[in-house]
């Protein structure tokens, strides 16, 4: 009854991406990246929504249909200044954008128009803050906090962390 895909659902798809660094008088950094994913879509047995009035909790039809993904973008802009000998200080913004995904059933006992209406097919955004205190030597330390601000259809939450690595 719960019918979850993880990943991209086992779809093919295509990532195009570009960036640009800046670097000015050895000390500050900017830089821009930019992510697009385009899922060229599966065509399985899917459970899905079969009337307007269903919550996404339970879909109890269960068919032959075509999921095709939406497009997907991200965008980063970010800065940076080193404060001290590896050690540097960076402040990020983040956004990403999923656009909605479609359906098509390949039955025609149920509507491919209700069954788009699903919350967990419609898109989501995400804005997020990221600051970063990183230390680059022969072992590299980052301690980051991400906060969101805003977005839509999706469960946003502060993360804080540390990474650590050490190259040999």
């Amino acid at each position: 009854l719960f019918s979850l895909p993880f990943g991209n659902d086992g779809s093919l798809g295509l990532t195009l991406g570009g960036g640009i660094d800046l670097t000015w008088a050895k000390v500050f950094h900017g830089n821009l990246n930019v992510d697009f994913l385009e899922l060229f879509g599966t065509t399985r047995a899917r459970r899905f929504k079969t009337n307007l009035d269903q919550t996404d909790l339970v879909f109890l039809a269960y068919e032959k249909a075509r999921l095709k993904p939406g497009f997907t973008q991200r965008f980063n802009l970010g800065v940076s200044a080193q404060i001290y000998q590896g050690w540097s200080l960076a402040v990020a913004y983040e956004h990403l954008k999923h656009h909605a995904d479609t359906l098509s059933l390949y039955n025609n006992l149920y509507s491919s128009e209700i069954a788009n209406t699903a919350a967990s097919l419609q898109g989501w955004s995400t804005h997020d803050i990221i600051a970063r205190l990183n230390y680059t030597g022969r072992a590299n330390f980052n301690l980051f906090y991400k906060h969101p601000f805003n977005g839509r259809h999706t469960l946003l939450t502060n993360v804080a962390g540390i990474e650590f690595s050490v190259d040999f």
